[in-house]
Formats: structure tokens, sequence, C-alpha cells
């Protein structure tokens, strides 16, 4: 279907689930510009948009997305845990099993402390596609699962420059068709059932 959730949002307002097996709330919008929504549990969701001057705040919470992300104009993504009240405390983990998106517009803001780091996952069982809008990432993961070969290929759009680690435990990162520029800060993990593709292979 074409409906989806908008979370107006607003100051204070807050989204939780409480069943231990998050619910997919379908297609789901953040805000209607501007609006701004709080977590206060995890999320589950078919694909995620944020529109531009709308704000999501995962405060330390997962986010799971089976589809798509997307980040528009000047939203803000906001995944800083400071481990206060209101915060989880462990870190967000927002889990994306289609393309990811990001305006370089956006505000992206991640948390940096060790213990608590923020982490982009992608884990889609097809084809995905990463676009960075040369928006850098705390920490990412690939961890595609789809079948050896094109399918499994998360292909980057973009400059990929990642301020931590860089772990792909499966699938391909495909830096082949766009030739970025790569720049990772701390530990690069290659798993044995994955590969990188580069324009020089």
């Amino acid at each position: 279907g074409t409906g989806k959730l908008i979370l107006e949002g607003g100051a204070g307002k807050t989204f939780t689930d409480s069943n231990t097996v998050k619910q997919d709330l379908g297609k789901v919008q953040i805000g209607t510009s501007p609006g701004t929504t709080n977590l206060a549990s995890d999320m589950a969701a078919t694909t995620l948009t944020i529109p531009t001057t709308d704000r999501l705040n995962t405060k330390g919470y997962d986010v799971t997305v089976s589809g798509a992300f997307d980040g528009q104009g000047s939203c803000t993504l906001d995944m800083s845990d400071t481990a206060a009240g209101g915060y989880e405390g462990d870190g967000s983990i927002l889990a994306i099993g289609g393309n990811y998106t990001m305006s370089g517009s956006c505000t992206f803001t991640q948390e940096t402390n060790a213990s608590r780091e923020s982490q982009i996952l992608l884990n889609g069982a097809a084809a995905q596609t990463a676009t960075t809008g040369g928006l850098s990432f705390q920490k990412l993961e690939l961890n595609n699962t789809g079948a050896n070969g094109s399918t499994d290929n998360v292909t980057i759009s973009g400059v990929l420059d990642v301020n931590s680690n860089l772990d792909i435990t499966n699938g391909d990162l495909e830096l082949a068709t766009n030739d970025p520029n790569v720049t990772v800060a701390g530990n690069v993990a290659i798993g044995s059932s994955a590969f990188v593709t580069k324009a020089d292979n």
C-alpha cells in the first residue's frame, strides 16, 4: 500500500514500543517539517524517511529498517547517546536492509564514546546502494547475505569516510562503479565471506 505512519513530533514527544519483538510500523516518516521525534525504545519499520528540517533523536536505541532509509534535505539524524536520563546508554544501531541515502545537507550526529559508539549496519539480502552525501560514519558494518555475485553488492556513492571501524562481515563492498575515496580511521576487518571490489581490480 501507499499509506504511511507520520510521527509529527514536537517538543518532548517520544516514541515507545513496549513489545519484546518490535512491531514493524511499515512506511514511517519522521515529522511534517519541522518536527522532532525522540525514541524511548527500539523501533522497527519497513522504510524510514526523515524529510528536510525534521529530526530523529535515537537516544541510544536501535532502529531496524527492512527496506530503504532516506535522509532528505536539511534533516537531522542524531545518534548521540550520553548515557544520561532518557538515553539507553549502549549505543544506537541503525540497521538497513535496503538502500541508504543521506543528503549532504543533513546534520548527522553520531556517538563517539567507545563504550556506546553509534553504528550503521547495512544488512540486506539483495544488492544495496549507500549514498553518503559526503557525510562520514562513526562505525560501519556491511553484512549483506545475498548470493555471491552482484546480488550481495553494497555499492558506495559518494566518499566513504569511517571515523572508527569498518567491518565487512559478508557481501561485496563495491567500489568499482563510482571509484570513491575511502578513509578509515580505525580497524578494517574483512570476513571470510566478504570481498572488496575496486576500480583497479
